[in-house]
């Protein structure tokens, strides 16, 4: 790693307008700006737009919004217009290869604990505030060699390490629904900033939830794929890739069909990752609902979600039969358990009291109240365990898994909550998490090979969005995929902010 000035462009990038940020015609504004990557695209190929003033739009738009949300730590102004300068120059000498390059001339944008060459990465970490890599994550390679161009890195929690998203270094981000509300964690940097209409596509990451809690706080849909199909390579700080959790780069879009096409883009083995496998290639939309076998619950001992996401979850099934599908209510049953919840801390405990002290000193964040709350606090939760059965509950991972396998062997795909709210309050989240909050992405976390997805399907009585995990059988994707599809089509999917 390199040292580096730091993020001073930062203050420079939203004090006042430039002349490289001129805004579009204000009637091509919304237009540009709450479009599909994917239509993005076929518009710059056709020469409908340029990408110049794609790129244009978004900066508008980030100018616009961030002040309030607070999602984007490092605005790539200069790079990504003169960027999308060339692009144009090659789309009108007839030099771009479009089956390789299907992004070419999109501003895209990236959560801040994946490397990017010559920019800062810092984390939320404060130990990393000169943090410059030398080169680029696997994931921010491929899609810059798919032609997109580089926009913004985005807020996350201190390493990513909550389900919420405020740190020492950038402050504290908010849901573009509702601004005394969180965006989720850690990829809520890309949530809100994608919901908001100030990127199109960006690429987040995930262990125990860190895409699917975000895109259901700020309504958008979002893939974490199965372990092994997307590099990590990259990841701040290195992904050890060890349990009970597996950390998956995956795409978070406004519309279902841009994660279809990140994927493809994402996809594939790579040798700075002894993880990755050598997977066959995946049709992202070859699979199609009719006859597929579904499962779906609305709860689960020890986590029950309000009346509203569980009214969601129903009708999302009954729209998953209606279109073909197999539909049957069950539950996944854990051996030695009854509360999930119960398990999923049991296993925690020996990073959070162990490892987390360990980052905090090494990174700098001990001060950082976000985290220093999840430490101080998690004794006390392992506490509401019996003591006998703690050591016995830690044990229950591989059997965890085989049960959770053993339950998908007679399904294609399960339908569930994200989460037992719609974004919460500002200070609260711990609150939350530590009732089982987020018990239903933490289960399926267990199993790496299984990929899991969210996609808005309803609205809180608050106004909130409210999002729909589904979880394919081992490494189909392409199932997920085409689930989350067929609820957008049914229900909408990602509606705009009030800011």
């Amino acid at each position: 790693m390199a040292g580096g000035g730091g993020v001073t462009a930062l203050s420079a990038a939203f004090a006042g307008a430039s002349e490289s940020a001129a805004r579009p015609k204000p009637g091509r504004l919304g237009e540009l700006f709450y479009q599909s990557a994917t239509k993005l695209a076929e518009r710059i190929r056709t020469k409908q737009v340029s990408s110049e003033e794609v790129v244009k739009a978004h900066i508008a738009r980030i100018r616009e919004v961030n002040p309030k949300i607070n999602a984007v730590v490092y605005l790539a102004e200069e790079q990504a217009i003169a960027g999308a300068r060339e692009a144009d120059k090659a789309i009108a000498a007839g030099k771009v290869d479009w089956h390789r390059q299907p992004l070419f001339g999109v501003p895209v944008s990236f959560k801040d604990n994946l490397e990017t060459r010559g920019l800062p990465t810092i984390a939320g970490a404060p130990a990393l505030r000169n943090n410059v890599p030398n080169e680029d994550a696997t994931v921010v390679r491929k899609m810059k060699e798919a032609g997109a161009i580089l926009l913004a890195k985005t807020n996350l929690p201190f390493l990513g390490c909550a389900f919420d998203t405020s740190n020492l270094v950038h402050g504290q981000t908010s849901n573009p629904y509702d601004l005394s509300r969180i965006p989720g964690g850690s990829s809520g940097g890309e949530g809100s900033l994608i919901a908001a209409g100030g990127s199109p596509l960006g690429i987040g990451n995930d262990a125990s939830g860190s895409i699917r809690v975000p895109s259901h706080f700020c309504g958008i849909a979002g893939l974490c794929p199965a372990w092994g199909r997307v590099s990590v390579a990259g990841n701040v700080p290195l992904c050890q890739n060890i349990g009970p959790f597996f950390w998956a780069n995956g795409p978070m879009a406004r519309r279902v069909e841009d994660l279809g096409l990140a994927l493809s883009i994402i996809a594939g083995w790579d040798f700075r990752d002894p993880f990755t496998f050598p997977l066959s290639s995946l049709d992202t939309k070859g699979a199609t609902l009719k006859g597929l076998r579904i499962a779906y619950f609305t709860d689960t001992p020890g986590a029950t979600p309000v009346d509203a996401i569980q009214t969601t979850v129903a009708l999302a099934a009954e729209a998953l039969a209606k279109g073909g599908g197999k539909v049957v209510n069950r539950r996944p049953l854990i051996h030695g358990t009854e509360k999930a919840h119960d398990l999923i801390v049991a296993l925690a405990a020996d990073n959070v009291m162990t490892s987390f002290p360990k980052l905090q000193k090494e990174y700098g964040g001990e001060k950082d109240p976000l985290i220093r709350e999840l430490v101080d606090r998690f004794p006390s939760l392992l506490k509401t365990i019996p003591p006998d059965q703690v050591n016995r509950l830690k044990t229950q991972w591989p059997r965890a898994q085989r049960d959770l396998l053993a339950f998908m062997q007679d399904f294609d795909a399960v339908l569930c909550p994200v989460c037992t709210h719609p974004a919460m309050k500002h200070g609260t989240v711990w609150d939350h998490v530590f009732q089982g909050a987020v018990v239903f992405t933490e289960l399926f976390s267990l199993v790496g090979s299984l990929p899991k997805g969210v996609v808005r399907c309803g609205t809180s009585p608050e106004g909130l969005p409210i999002g729909v995990q589904v979880v394919g059988a081992p490494w189909r994707d392409d199932i997920v995929l085409a689930v989350l599809d067929h609820l957008e089509q049914e229900f909408g999917g990602w509606r705009p902010p009030k800011l």
